[in-house]
């Protein structure tokens, strides 16, 4: 079985400029299609599509047939969530954005079914900015409409901290030789950054962005953010603060209030550089 994925850019634009920008030709998809002509909002939509490769083409399904049901079937739930939810003027009037992503995913996943015979939709990804992305699972059965198994969210924040990594069982030699630089007597600090994925049962519908970012923000962030972990922090007291341990000592905190919200914490990110990270647990929880 292979996976291909597909990651279609768009612009979701005000309603004046819709008719105007969809008679005319772009070309440049690697930044999105429509384009903006003025302002607009960028959004990223990733299928991902399973089956054997057909024998002749080599394909799973044309990348092309992805874009035109992103584009065709998808982005309109996107305008309607935007134009209601700038004319909101409640709370409750706001579109989930959740929600939209199951409507659009539903439409979406049908249209390519149908194209693609055996092949099936997994997955849809709507990535609202580079911090926060909405993700739906359908259900392996390809002989059935496409069913919500279901769906996570993933938000990304940053802390900035201290540390030392060091090990008082073993000598001052051993340390050095294990963690080089990382062992200076005094420390180093990091600007970490952490993505936390929380599962969520379709029963539990619409689920709360802004409750998801406030737990991370109480539980984590202000515990951790210009802390010496060794120092500051009694999770580390006794536990070497590598990026490993962090990353499991935040998903240790983190799993009761969320499963409290009703979701499930499926896994923890957390970054140490630009090239090194750790995701606990590996599997996604």
């Amino acid at each position: 079985m292979h996976s291909l994925e597909r990651t279609v850019r768009l612009s979701i634009l005000p309603p004046p400029d819709r008719a105007r920008v969809a008679a005319e030709a772009f070309v440049n998809g690697w930044a999105g299609v429509p384009s903006p002509v003025g302002f607009g909002v960028h959004a990223e939509i990733t299928v991902e599509v399973e089956g054997e490769p057909d024998p002749t083409s080599g394909y799973v399904i044309s990348i092309r047939e992805i874009d035109d049901a992103v584009r065709e079937a998808g982005l309109p739930h996107l305008e309607r969530a935007f134009d209601a939810s700038f004319r909101a003027t409640r709370p409750d009037e706001v579109a989930d954005p959740v929600e939209t992503l199951v409507a659009l995913g539903r439409d979406v996943s049908a249209r390519i079914d149908r194209l693609a015979g055996r092949r099936r939709v997994r997955r849809i990804e709507w990535r609202l900015s580079p911090y926060r992305s909405f993700t739906i699972f359908f259900r392996p059965d390809p002989y059935m409409p496409p069913t919500v198994e279901r769906a996570e969210i993933s938000v990304e924040c940053e802390f900035s901290a201290a540390h030392r990594l060091h090990c008082p069982e073993l000598d001052d030699a051993t340390n050095r030789a294990l963690f080089g630089k990382c062992n200076h007597p005094h420390g180093h600090g990091h600007n970490y950054r952490i993505e936390v994925a929380v599962r969520i049962p379709p029963a539990r519908l619409p689920f709360p962005l802004a409750e998801l970012e406030r737990i991370v923000d109480e539980t984590v962030i202000r515990r951790f953010d210009h802390k010496n972990l060794n120092v500051d922090c009694p999770e580390f007291a006794a536990l070497n603060p590598s990026v490993e341990h962090i990353a499991r000592t935040c998903h240790d905190l983190l799993a009761a209030p969320i499963a409290a919200t009703g979701g499930s914490l499926a896994h923890v990110t957390v970054w140490e550089t630009g090239k090194t990270r750790c995701r606990y647990p590996s599997g996604g929880g």
